[in-house]
């Protein structure tokens, strides 16, 4: 909570409730996970019953590279990257009718604080000669 002078007190913070300390002790990096979740899930589910070849991955990856670009447009993410290949669909795997893939996400931080320094200078100094 804190207090403000001109608005009174209020919930002040975004650190979430988790003990160890990742990204995801954060609000606004668990709401981003949250809403990729979904985003991607409505991709993958149009995709189920296909043919489990490279064509769908590439029909997969085609359509969440947008929506991920979309998100890192609009500041949600600094990059992501999408891993869908042999690496992670072996022959065992597209045998038992699955297909695996792992996005990378690199969220934005939010500030949460920040400092300014103040330098109270001569009246007959020039700015060109300080901190430009």
């Amino acid at each position: 909570m804190a207090d403000f002078p001109d608005s009174g007190t209020a919930i002040f913070g975004q650190k979430t409730l988790q003990v160890r300390q990742s990204a995801l002790d954060r609000i606004n990096v668990c709401r981003l996970l949250l809403q990729v979740k979904v985003l991607i899930a409505n991709i993958a589910i149009r995709l189920v019953f296909e043919q489990n070849d490279q064509a769908t991955i590439d029909q997969f990856i085609s359509k969440a590279t947008p929506v991920l670009d979309t998100i890192k447009r609009e500041r949600g993410l600094t990059d992501f990257r999408i891993k869908m290949d042999s690496s992670n669909n072996t022959p065992e795997t597209i045998d038992r009718n699955e297909l695996f893939g792992e996005i990378f996400l690199k969220p934005t931080r939010a500030v949460e604080f920040i400092g300014i320094t103040f330098t109270i200078t001569p009246t007959g100094a020039s700015f060109n000669d300080v901190g430009a």
